[in-house]
């Protein structure tokens, strides 16, 4: 209970399990290919003062560290491995994030890939 006049309520934190899905990332394959990942986040906050306190805006550093990471991951197979593996995929980069987010009071509970999206040509 804040008290009023000497304290406020910063933020409100939805501690429910959130789920994120995020704009085809373009990713360059191992082979030279472009391909985009349409790819989505499952979350939740388990430390709501970290959340507000040691990050900005745990949603937006949430989708670039996991762009960051798709590009890493991603970056290092070509288009038939992606495509071949992306049960393990999912497992990687969930570990990925949920090891870095947890700084901010975030686990990451599931990441997939929805669909892999080859260059036109």
């Amino acid at each position: 209970m804040a008290v009023p006049l000497i304290e406020r309520i910063r933020a409100r934190i939805d501690l429910r399990e959130q789920v994120i899905a995020f704009p085809p990332q373009p990713i360059t394959l191992s082979d030279g290919l472009v391909a985009k990942i349409d790819w989505v986040i499952y979350f939740e906050v388990i430390d709501a003062k970290a959340a507000i306190y040691e990050v900005s805006n745990y949603l937006h550093a949430l989708e670039q560290l996991g762009a960051t990471a798709l590009r890493a991951i991603g970056g290092d197979m070509d288009l038939e491995r992606i495509s071949a593996t992306r049960p393990q995929l999912n497992n990687k980069l969930r570990e990925t994030l949920d090891e870095n987010a947890n700084n901010w009071g975030i686990r990451v509970r599931l990441v997939e890939l929805k669909a892999i999206e080859p260059p036109a040509a």
